[in-house]
């Protein structure tokens, strides 16, 4: 469940390599005690490839497991579903 609302960004500039990346957890309540666990992440790229803010309706693969540290890092200078592919084997065997 997303509780946090709308963000506004004003005057970002056109990036191939900005993107949002989702990290989806689970987390269970019991007898006063929260369990958070993560489940898997994507990657849902801003941009066209031509420079316009990319809208609609995705479905976007799931990969297994925590965010990498190094697809984090990486995100900034690289291409980000070269980097996650690489990162993940290909997706072959990591997604959900």
């Amino acid at each position: 469940m997303y509780l946090d609302g709308f963000s506004i960004y004003k005057n970002l500039e056109f990036g191939r390599n900005i993107s949002l990346l989702i990290d989806v957890r689970s987390v269970h309540f019991a007898r006063g005690k929260t369990e958070v666990k993560p489940v898997g992440w994507t990657l849902l790229p801003i941009f066209t490839a031509d420079g316009y803010v990319s809208s609609g309706v995705f479905q976007l693969p799931v990969f297994k497991g925590g965010v990498p540290n190094a697809l984090v890092r990486d995100l900034a200078t690289n291409a980000p579903w070269e980097t996650a592919m690489s990162l993940t084997g290909g997706g072959r065997s990591g997604r959900l």
